[in-house]
């Protein structure tokens, strides 16, 4: 390796441009599953559990929760089915 300087970059490799944030990431199946589990104080908690190829996610929801997300993926779903996109936090 040595100390030199780098050639500089041509005009064109100089362009900056934008790329919208989720065009990099690519669609990966998932599969959901959902089960319940006790803590140890003897609470029942939702287990949310993503798996996907690129790994394992769990999550352990309260019930109120659970039943909260639930409706926001129903509502989610319905929304983008149609081709309706809603604001963040608006209810129909």
């Amino acid at each position: 390796m040595t100390d030199q300087a780098l050639p500089p970059l041509p005009p064109e490799a100089q362009q900056r441009f934008s790329v919208e944030p989720l065009s990099l990431i690519q669609p990966v199946p998932v599969q959901p599953l959902t089960g319940v589990a006790n803590g140890p104080d003897g609470t029942n908690y939702v287990v949310d559990r993503y798996e996907t190829a690129t790994g394992s996610f769990l999550f352990f929801l309260t019930p109120e929760q659970a039943k909260a997300h639930g409706e926001d993926l129903i509502r989610r779903a319905a929304s983008a089915t149609s081709g309706l996109v809603l604001p963040p936090n608006t209810r129909l």
